[in-house]
């Protein structure tokens, strides 16, 4: 059995290669390169993408399968593209380089939801993902980054991305989701006081969104009270509804 698994993970390894070589693209390396095209640009802009001189493949050079394979993903890394193909145009001694691209769908509107704390509009105007404009993945990615620094900064440390994706109707749905107050609890306290004696005046409520800078402010209105000589940074005991 185990010398049978070997030879299963052999054969995987040979196939997985066999399709990997596949992908690369044929090029003609014994012809100089004379023009660099991109073909089947649309909404996208060609000032929007890499100059074709940053090209690895160079005019005037012969045709090399690596610097061109590096160009296309070069290309397809700019975040505009769902597919990046690249053909050889050979005449007699000359080579056209043809990069034939597709471009991703363009955003109809952008949906924010799941958003308690911050306005809807205030998140739109910082992406760099627009309504009617060409999907970018690589923008979506620091879509992402920017909303969740965002909610950071303003004290929502525990707020996270659920999901982000176009729907049927080529709406962006950013879907948020942020950390809340199960409840409030002062360990401590001797008769005759309560929590609800301090709490009832917090900035942080039960039910409410998670803010780190709230409840910092609640812990320096506790120290100020003068009932305590000391008050420990909240703990946070774990959830039992978390699948961690």
């Amino acid at each position: 059995i185990p010398m049978n698994f070997k030879r299963v993970l052999l054969l995987l390894f040979i196939c997985s290669t066999c399709l990997l070589a596949q992908s690369r693209p044929g090029v003609v390396t014994s012809r100089i390169v004379t023009s660099i095209d991109i073909l089947g640009l649309g909404s996208v802009s060609k000032d929007s993408l890499p100059p074709i001189t940053s090209y690895k493949s160079k005019l005037g050079r012969r045709a090399n399968e690596q610097d061109v394979y590096d160009d296309l993903n070069h290309l397809y890394l700019t975040g505009y593209f769902k597919k990046v193909d690249v053909y050889s145009n050979v005449a007699s001694q000359s080579m056209g380089l043809e990069f034939i691209v597709k471009e991703n769908s363009i955003i109809n509107s952008i949906i924010i939801s799941g958003n308690v704390s911050l306005k809807a509009t205030s998140i739109k105007a910082m992406l760099q993902s627009k309504p009617q404009q060409v999907l970018n993945t690589k923008h979506l990615a620091e879509d992402k980054l920017k909303i969740e620094r965002y909610y950071s900064d303003n004290g929502f440390t525990l707020t996270s991305i659920d999901s982000i994706f176009l729907d049927s109707n080529r709406n962006l749905v950013i879907t948020i989701v942020e950390g809340y107050v199960g409840d409030i609890h002062l360990n401590g306290l001797k008769k005759p006081l309560s929590s609800s004696l301090f709490t009832r005046d917090f900035a942080t409520k039960k039910g409410a969104s998670f803010n780190s800078i709230s409840i910092r402010r609640d812990r320096e209105r506790l120290l100020k009270s003068g009932y305590f000589s000391d008050v420990s940074s909240p703990r946070f005991p774990p959830n039992p509804d978390s699948p961690d």
